[in-house]
Formats: structure tokens, C-alpha cells, sequence
């Protein structure tokens, strides 16, 4: 291992700058190979104060490798390609703590990983595209609690999808598209409090809102959230 200073020609790019990647449908992932690599070994230190122990291909960061942070502390282990991180790889927050483990491309979160909390705790776990949720996934609250399962496009809900209050009681099932969606609403209680359609989280179009007694409080349209007419329903 060297142990000459190198400093690039510029500051690295940040680390949580994620490139947009647009990966073709049902792509599989494929982990950088090195096997047919000439690697060296090598240390390499930032203006940023933060350094590199790891492979190199020539001068770009290739193949297996760590970022400390200026103190030691662990940032970043796994694999790199063409200096990003590429591949398998596990990130930690200053502190030390677990912040992301699992695939990356292009420095991004990438096809299947799992996300913490600050404190450690599992914060969502399934499927990423260019550092956002993308695919099959779940997320959870900070006390450990299933918050949303389900489907997700560009880091919000798409598809098919189920969400809970944080004592775990049912909140809403149904099923969004591009921000419109069919399904149910419930009280905390698990009382049914809405079913029927929704335009961006609100009552959108027909549906039928409930009371916490359980009785029919009105049966029609609704806009922006609020029932275009005042009629109530028929008891």
C-alpha cells in the first residue's frame, strides 16, 4: 500500500449525489466483475478530508474498496467501477450507524437494499431505482412498526398497496396510478371510515363516507376532499 498523498484534480463528487439512471424493464442487475481487471492496492486522501483505502484501476477508485470520513470512521465499503459506487455495498452515517446495505449503480441506491434509520432501525427494505423507492417494498416506522407495503414508481406509492397506523391497525388498501387511486380508508379503531376513489391522497370522484359508528354519512362525489353536494345519505 502507498503511502504518498494523492489529491485529484477536483473535490470527488458529493456522496449522497445520486445519477439518474434508466435502467431498461425487467433488467436483471449484474455486480461489477474485476476478474479480468489489473487492480492495485492503493491510499488515497481528499481535500474533503475524507480518504480511500481499496482497488484502483489506474487512478479511478475499481473494484473492491472502503471511505473513511475524516475522523475514521467508516463511510462507505463495497464495491466501486469507474469510481462510483457500483455493485454490493454498505453505507454508515457519521456516527458509525448502518444507514444502507445492499446493490448500487452509478453511486446510487440500486435494484435491492434495505434503508435505517439514524438510529439504526429498519426505515424500508425492497426495491430502488436511481436512490429512490422503485418496485416492490416496505416501510416502516421508527418503533419498528409496518407503515407501507407495496408497490412504489419515483419514490412514491404505485400499484397495489396497503398502510397501517403506527400501532399496526389497518389504515388504508387499495390501489394508486399516477396519483389516482380506488380503495379503502379506516378509522383507527379498524371502523371502515371511506371506500371508493381517491385523487392524490384526498376523496376524488365517487365514494362513501362513513361515521365512527360505523353508519353511512354520505354516498356521492367528492372533490379536493369534500363532498360536492350536502345531501346526506339516505338512513
Amino acid at each position: 500500500m502507498s503511502g504518498c498523498v494523492k489529491l485529484p484534480e477536483t473535490t470527488p463528487r458529493p456522496i449522497d449525489s445520486p445519477q439518474s439512471t434508466q435502467p431498461h424493464k425487467n433488467e436483471t442487475y449484474n455486480q461489477t466483475n474485476t476478474s479480468q481487471i489489473q487492480l492495485r492496492q492503493d491510499t488515497r486522501y481528499y481535500e474533503n478530508g475524507i480518504y480511500y483505502i481499496g482497488q484502483f484501476r489506474g487512478s479511478i477508485r475499481h473494484g473492491q474498496g472502503a471511505m473513511y470520513y475524516e475522523d475514521g470512521t467508516l463511510m462507505y465499503e463495497g464495491q466501486y467501477q469507474d469510481g462510483l459506487r457500483h455493485g454490493q455495498g454498505a453505507m454508515y452515517y457519521e456516527d458509525g450507524t448502518l444507514k444502507y446495505e445492499g446493490q448500487w449503480r452509478n453511486s446510487s441506491y440500486y435494484w435491492q437494499g434495505k434503508l435505517y434509520y439514524t438510529d439504526g432501525t429498519l426505515k424500508y427494505e425492497g426495491q430502488f431505482k436511481a436512490g429512490l423507492y422503485d418496485g416492490e417494498g416496505k416501510q416502516y416506522y421508527k418503533n419498528g412498526t409496518l407503515m407501507h407495503e407495496g408497490q412504489w414508481r419515483n419514490g412514491v406509492p404505485h400499484g397495489q398497496r396497503t398502510s397501517y397506523f403506527e400501532d399496526g391497525t389497518l389504515m388504508y388498501e387499495g390501489r394508486t396510478v399516477h396519483g389516482n387511486g380506488q380503495g379503502k380508508l379506516y378509522y383507527e379503531d379498524g371502523t371502515l371510515k371511506y371506500e371508493g376513489q381517491l385523487q392524490y391522497g384526498k376523496y376524488g370522484g365517487q365514494g362513501k363516507l362513513y361515521s365512527e359508528d360505523g353508519t353511512l354519512k354520505y354516498q356521492g362525489q367528492f372533490r379536493n376532499g369534500t363532498p360536492v353536494t350536502l345531501e346526506l345519505a339516505v338512513e
